[in-house]
């Protein structure tokens, strides 16, 4: 003979779920798709109850409840291992502390809380930061050098970065994968480096000067005779500049994009990493050179662990780190919450980098959508305000 079964849910403290929603099994709900049919799932009402009508005698045999911000409950009525035996008649399904049970309720455990992305609490600097400045958040913003020449760099796009809560950009100063090379703008490519980096002051930034980027190397940097005077350029054009950093070569621990950095000396005007070490203690890197260490995390696996490795380089080097490269959103998902917990991780050390995508930063553009909110996040994390 059908039965009605009747389920409520409360949360904490006994407090009924809203919309939380409800799959009783039925062989026509078994037949319709099961729970993967989202039409045979029911929601509670706001005092967290629904009744379900007409249900064939000997079911349900199954029960699962979902909620926001709680792990499903799934519960079986029948012979599985665990299952609890159901009262014959109409009968009510309890999900968390009921007060006084009656003969016709099953009492179910409460749902359990899924806790919040763990949070890593940045403590005192146990190393002194090299230029004793304030902690530095900062964006991929490759191509913003290229675009200020070309005058296509977006203010507005300068704007975001600066009232998401980025204080620094990182800048490639060439690019042989686009085509970025100085020849074609002559002498101005050198006088706009200080009217670049004033302008990035003018929206309260700083930029770190990626010297020579990843293979193809462009035309300028070709051999080791033409980097070094397109280093040496760079750091003559920039002087009497504050708001700045540098980074002699990207990844250079990578075969592909090593070239003899033993042949440049480290910059006294800016605090300078060489780009050899980068991924230290993680992929042996290279030798530890300059005052300043860039980590580059791998874009896979527990990115927070990855950040804080970065903090690692900070204690087993003694050097100032910066974490320039974590995982990108579309390495993670496009997860805010990921997101957070990466820029919280990176301020363990102080320094850390939004890694924008092509489309989505790199290339100097307004953000929007997924990759806005990732970006915001990341931001939040890494000043400690809440999401």
């Amino acid at each position: 003979m059908p039965r009605n079964l009747g389920v409520v849910v409360f949360g904490t403290n006994r407090a009924p779920i809203t919309q939380a929603r409800v799959y009783v099994s039925t062989p026509a709900r078994g037949s319709a798709g099961g729970p993967d049919n989202p039409a045979n799932w029911l929601a509670t009402n706001p005092d967290g109850y629904l009744l379900d009508t007409g249900i064939p005698d000997g079911y349900p045999d199954w029960l699962w409840v979902e909620a926001e911000g709680y792990y499903r409950l799934e519960q079986g009525f029948a012979t599985q291992p665990g299952a609890i035996p159901l009262p014959p008649g109409n009968i009510d399904v309890v999900v968390g502390p009921s007060g006084t049970a009656r003969s016709d309720q099953v009492q179910l455990p409460a749902l359990t809380p899924v806790p919040p992305p763990p949070i890593p609490v940045p403590p005192e600097p146990i190393i002194p930061p090299v230029e004793g400045g304030p902690a530095m958040c900062s964006f991929t913003f490759f191509d913003a050098f290229h675009q200020h020449l070309d005058g296509t760099l977006s203010e507005s796009a300068l704007t975001q970065v600066s009232q998401l809560g980025f204080t620094w950009v990182r800048v490639f100063m060439n690019w042989g994968n686009i085509g970025f090379t100085s020849e074609p703008y002559g002498e101005r490519f050198w006088s706009e480096i200080p009217v670049f980096w004033q302008r990035l002051r003018s929206f309260g930034l700083g930029g770190e000067m990626v010297c020579i980027a990843g293979k193809p190397y462009a035309t300028c940097v070709a051999n080791t005779a033409l980097q070094q005077q397109f280093v040496a350029r760079c750091r003559s054009a920039r002087a009497g500049i504050t708001n700045g950093l540098e980074e002699l070569g990207n990844e250079l621990y990578l075969p592909e994009n090593h070239f003899d950095w033993s042949a440049f000396s480290e910059p006294t005007d800016w605090p300078a990493s060489s780009g050899a070490e980068i991924n230290w203690g993680v992929s042996g890197g290279g030798p530890l050179l300059w005052r300043k260490v860039t980590y580059h995390g791998e874009r896979w696996g527990h990115h927070q662990v990855n950040d804080c490795n970065a903090y690692e380089a900070v204690l087993f080097t003694g050097k100032d780190c910066w974490n320039d490269e974590p995982g990108k959103p579309s390495d993670y998902g496009y997860d805010p919450g990921i997101a957070w917990q990466m820029g919280r991780a990176s301020s363990i050390c102080r320094r850390g980098t939004f890694h924008s995508a092509w489309g989505e930063g790199q290339n100097c553009q307004v953000l929007h959508g997924a990759a806005l909110s990732c970006a915001a996040a990341f931001a939040r994390g890494f000043w400690g305000d809440a999401r």
